[in-house]
């Protein structure tokens, strides 16, 4: 049989009489620890406007990743657009990239859109962005593209600007929230 732990009473916590163990007083500081961190964490959400990126940001990416497609192919590049710890994802920046032809998604940080064609996707105005980015690819080879689009950080519509460029057969996408 367990020997019982001494208690000592929390008068000045509960604000009436109660003896509790030792080990409860224990946990309840831990709770208590554990809360105060936790909350800390939230309120450094990456969901705040200082975490979004920049468009000087999401250019400086767009190039980065042009001159990769160019030096290695978009099969290879492909592979390390989708690393989810590689050099083309910082916060809420990532590449995009599409076939010119069909607009089949090739790399997305949304692994579900692979293969689907940008070309027929909408805004959340009901626009026909993707159809935007196609005609901005193909006519001018590269550019830039305002719309409004559900950010999947927040679950909001916010203001969008979508750098865009055709290298060889692919169709590269940055964006930055504003």
């Amino acid at each position: 049989m367990r020997e019982p732990v001494k208690t000592r009473t929390l008068s000045c916590i509960l604000g009436r009489r109660r003896s509790v163990d030792a080990d409860h007083i224990k946990m309840r500081h831990l709770f208590t620890i554990m809360l105060i961190f936790v909350s800390l964490g939230w309120a450094n959400t990456p969901a705040q406007a200082q975490d979004f990126a920049t468009i000087a940001e999401a250019k400086t990416m767009l190039e980065k990743a042009s001159s990769f497609v160019r030096e290695h192919g978009s099969e290879r590049a492909a592979q390390v657009f989708m690393d989810e710890n590689g050099p083309f994802r910082d916060r809420d920046l990532y590449i995009s990239m599409s076939r010119s032809d069909t607009g089949a998604r090739l790399a997305h940080a949304n692994k579900r859109l692979i293969g689907r064609s940008i070309f027929s996707t909408i805004d959340a105005d009901g626009k026909p962005y993707g159809e935007m980015i196609r005609t901005i690819a193909l006519k001018n080879g590269r550019g830039r593209l305002d719309y409004r689009i559900v950010n999947p950080m927040t679950g909001t519509p916010m203001q969008k600007t979508s750098l865009i460029e055709c290298v060889n057969d692919v169709v590269l996408v940055v964006g930055a929230y504003r």
